[in-house]
């Protein structure tokens, strides 16, 4: 045991020296500065070391990152000195996605640090109501309860609204993670309306559950100046969930502002004003009603005649509905006209009074659309038709401006369309037209005569205005063309093509017009009785242009038909630039527009193509290939490390994890960055524990060392191909039963100590439950002297003395013992219990009664009977305890077994008779 004590702190001393917790030296400490760098517009991060932002060589640093709602992080790593992306550690605590923040750490180098920040859009994840009894709840933006979901991002503040059904209310409610029903936060906001919460990063579902309303509450209303308040019913102890009605008597002079439902003076319950009453249910708590009036001030209204007398006046309370009049004013007719009265127009508000004047229109008013015009009163449908109109007052001649005019299709006296367009002030390009507007004849109308009518009803009278137009039917027509792919700039071409109609038909002496689109100039053809067309052109200018074949005859549509061709004039030249990690090459070294060059890569081993950049030449390389253009090219390489994909196989534990892992990088490096481990640890339960990872199935290790070995060699690989391996889970052993039999009093007792093992003999008899999954280190019962003073025991158990045994648990392979086992020692107490460390029990070295060696059965005599009672206890079938053991252990080896039965048999049968057999031991 000393030398295992001296052997433990060399190990701690060693961890120390390697950890640099004991310093060797001191010496003045530089410092650094540490900057941070990302897109301010995704997230934000801070090293919280502002202002002076100046740190030592070796401390540990912790850079702060926030993303925005939907985004998250990608990456977190400077680059040092030789050019090398370091990344930083994340520490865990907060999800990445969600708006929080959380940490990622480095130990700081010898060396400015400018730690880059990258964020790239979040994934959304679903949330989803699961349909609760008695009752109704839906997510915000959800429109049906049945099926209640939104996808959103992290960190979105989130709302789930309640119904609960007459005669419930809430119970609970809570936010679950689908994947391992772990809960989330949720908060309460309003027991009838609204639950919140922030969404997280990961699929969850909301349950809720709404209980019968059994509990009475306290309802409390506070009277206020103003006015009276009183519910039906009128109980001042009420039953949640209620349905309570809330009368407001105003008096006079007075308005209600506010009534306010207030569940213990924390929550507002919204109220329903339903006619002259308001409603709310009564919450699960004591309630207060607290109306807020306000005082009105008195309004006088007056409406004045035709020629500025008082005709009628009236009080009111502001506030309030205006009173009204039902007095009509009188205009005398004069020179230009009769009058009627139209309306009332506000022409004069103080603070305590409002003035009103009558406003008259002509008794003949009348309006008139005048040089109505439109572009064509033929036309295809999905065309349309340019209107043009003026809108004139006939009493005064001026234009209607600024009014609304609807244009309508009509069939049969049934509108099929109308648009509205509003009035203006005409420019004189239009020539005094208000009503300009294209009005668009939907795609599918049927060929026919409809009217085309313009429609106004205003102060000034009512305006109709009609024209017959035509819908001609609608013929589809098919254009097929071909030109060749290159040609020389201003050399001539063939173009040539074929019309038809959607059955087939071909198009006979239909004029085409072919040009180059986006450039004047064109040429004009016409089809043969085939449907088949032919002409010639040319492009001046090099480039890639568009040709275009379009119809030119109304009796057609004009469908259009396109075709790239690239014009060259001359080569240009193809340059490759080498890039480190590889080199590339092309097929050719010059091209012509149009030709198409194709790129090779040879990536270096444990490198990838990643993209081909174009430094210059205006070109778009697709996969290997890229088409010139105008411009002299120069193409480089980007490689990149290849990517491997490492399988970790959970088998029955759960779905298979993948990662993609540069070439050459340290296996447990990149799977420690991306969180592997965190997750295989974080699958810990009851019943198992995540150990390690190993090349091959836990069932196909032979041993623990075996697969030890495995573990260990596979953290160190680096990876160059695409790797499977499996994650080891330990089952863990619930109890672990143990019987203990000390020798008998008077046995000497000699303790040796070989290869650093201190054992003694005879060794105490340890039983172990057949389930126990683990086994009692042989040669590892050592036995120490009464109070556990720390002496090697070296003589013979003495009666009424206890004495201390250490022995060590060790789990069989593929079992894990913890702190949560629970270790039992018949016949003795267990002291310490510490995993696959030592087990400390006291056993007593005094005998349990005197007894009769070799009398197993008890019945005071040595007979074959004993032997039975043996060889019964051997098989299981009956137990035999502990004074009937010291009895059956005939030879005093410390152990009951087969060789006590056969030694008993001998004696029976007189093959010696010098023996302690039958003897009474006290």
């Amino acid at each position: 045991m000393k030398k295992t004590m001296i052997f433990i702190l060399t190990i701690v001393l060693s961890l120390c020296l390697l950890l640099g917790t004991m310093p060797l030296s001191v010496s003045a400490a530089q410092s650094y500065s540490v900057s941070v760098d990302c897109d301010y517009s995704k997230g934000s991060a801070s090293s919280g070391l502002e202002p002076t932002n100046a740190v030592t060589a070796g401390t540990r640093m912790t850079i702060y990152v926030k993303p925005n709602i939907g985004y998250e992080v990608n990456e977190v790593y400077y680059i040092n000195s030789g050019g090398s992306k370091i990344y930083l550690t994340n520490a865990g605590s907060a999800v990445p996605g969600q708006n929080q923040f959380f940490s990622y750490y480095f130990t700081m180098p010898s060396e400015n640090v400018t730690v880059r920040v990258i964020f790239k859009d979040a994934s959304k994840y679903r949330v989803t109501v699961r349909k609760p009894e008695h009752g109704t709840a839906a997510i915000k933006g959800a429109y049906t309860y049945s099926k209640e979901y939104l996808d959103l991002y992290p960190g979105v503040d989130t709302d789930v609204y309640l119904y609960p059904d007459d005669g419930y209310v809430l119970e609970s409610i809570r936010l679950v993670r689908n994947s391992n029903g772990q809960n989330a936060a949720i908060g309460i906001t309003s027991q009838y309306n609204t639950a919140h919460f922030d969404m997280p990063s990961y699929d969850a579902t909301v349950i809720i559950t709404y209980r019968p309303a059994v509990n009475y509450y306290d309802l409390t209303i506070n009277q206020a100046t103003g006015g009276y308040v009183y519910t039906i019913p009128s109980d001042r102890s009420v039953l949640e969930d209620q349905n309570m009605r809330i009368y407001v008597d105003v008096d006079e002079g007075y308005r209600l502002e506010e009534l306010l439902v207030r569940q213990n003076d924390i929550f507002l319950t919204e109220t329903e004003k339903v006619a002259f009453w308001y409603e709310f249910h009564m919450p699960s708590c004591n309630t207060t009603i607290t109306p807020i009036f306000s005082e009105r001030r008195k309004i006088e209204y007056i409406w004045l005649d035709a020629y500025g007398k008082v005709l009628d006046q009236k009080t009111g309370y502001d506030g309030r509905e205006e009173p009204q009049t039902s007095v009509i004013p009188q205009k005398a007719a004069d020179e230009n006209g009769e009058y009627t009265f139209d309306h009332w127009e506000e022409s004069l508000h103080t603070y305590n009074s409002v003035t009103y004047r009558p406003v008259f229109r002509d008794a003949v008013h009348e309006a008139e659309f005048q040089n109505v015009k439109l572009s064509q009163k033929s036309v295809y449908p999905d065309n349309e038709i340019y209107v043009s109109a003026s809108l004139i007052d006939m009493s005064t001649l001026y234009r209607i401006d600024g009014k609304n005019v609807t244009i309508s299709l009509i069939k049969n006296d049934e509108t099929v369309c109308s648009q509205n367009v509003l009035t203006h002030v005409p420019y004189e390009e239009y020539n005094g037209d208000n009503v300009r507007e294209y009005f668009s004849v939907p795609e599918n109308t049927k060929a026919g005569i409809y009217t085309l009518r313009l429609y106004y009803n205003g102060e000034e009278g009512e305006a109709i205005h009609d024209t017959k137009i035509t819908v001609l039917p609608q013929t589809g027509v098919n254009i097929a063309f071909t030109a060749p792919r290159q040609a020389a700039a201003g050399d001539s071409f063939e173009v040539e093509g074929i019309l038809t109609e959607d059955n087939g038909a071909p198009v006979a002496n239909a004029e085409v017009i072919v040009h180059q689109k986006n450039y004047i100039g064109y040429e004009r053809a016409i089809s043969d009785s085939e449907g088949k067309f032919k002409t010639n052109m040319s492009v001046k200018n090099e480039g890639l242009a568009t040709i275009s074949v379009r119809l030119t005859a109304d009796q057609y549509l004009a469908e259009e038909a396109e075709a790239p061709i690239y014009i060259y004039n001359g080569d240009h030249s193809v340059t490759i630039s080498q890039s480190d990690h590889g080199s590339a090459s092309a097929d050719i070294t010059s091209a012509k527009c149009g030709d198409t060059v194709t790129l090779t890569a040879k990536p270096d081993k444990g490198y990838m193509l990643k993209e081909w950049e174009v430094v210059s030449g205006n070109v778009s390389i697709d996969g290997s290939t890229f088409v010139m253009l105008t411009q002299d090219v120069e193409i480089k390489p980007v490689f990149e490390p290849s990517m491997h994909t490492v399988t970790i196989v959970l088998g029955d534990y759960g779905e298979d994890i993948t990662v993609k892992v540069p070439y050459g990088v340290r296996f447990f490096n990149e799977l420690d960055k991306e969180g592997v481990f965190n997750t295989l640890f974080n699958m810990e339960t009851d019943d198992y524990i995540f150990r390690d990872l190993t090349t091959k199935p836990l069932n196909e290790f032979a041993d623990e060392e075996e697969y030890g070995d495995d573990a260990w060699k596979l953290l160190d690989t680096k990876v160059t191909s695409d790797m499977t391996v499996y994650a080891g889970f330990y089952k863990k052993i619930k109890n672990v039963d143990l019987t203990l039999l000390p020798p008998i009093v008077g046995t000497t007792v000699t303790v040796t100590e070989d290869d650093d093992t201190i054992t003694q003999e005879p060794a105490p008899a340890i039983t172990l439950a057949p389930d126990a999954h683990c086994t009692v280190s042989e040669g590892g019962a050592t036995w120490f002297a009464e109070n556990n003073e720390g002496i090697m025991f070296e003589g013979a158990f003495k009666k009424d003395k206890t004495y201390l045994a250490e022995l060590i648990l060790i789990p069989d392979f593929g079992y894990w013992l913890d702190d949560n086992t629970v270790v039992t020692a018949h016949n003795a107490e267990v002291v310490e219990s510490s995993g696959r460390m030592a087990l400390f029990v006291v056993l007593s070295a005094t005998p349990v009664g005197p007894y009769i060696l070799g009398d197993a059965n008890g019945d005071g005599y040595v007979t074959i009977g004993d032997v039975t009672a043996i060889q019964h206890h051997l098989a299981e079938l009956e137990t035999l305890d502990a004074a009937h053991l010291l009895a059956a252990d005939v030879n005093q080896n410390g152990v009951t077994d087969i060789n006590d039965a056969t030694h008993l048999q001998m004696f029976l049968a007189e093959y010696f008779t010098e023996s302690l057999i039958g003897t009474l031991i006290e």
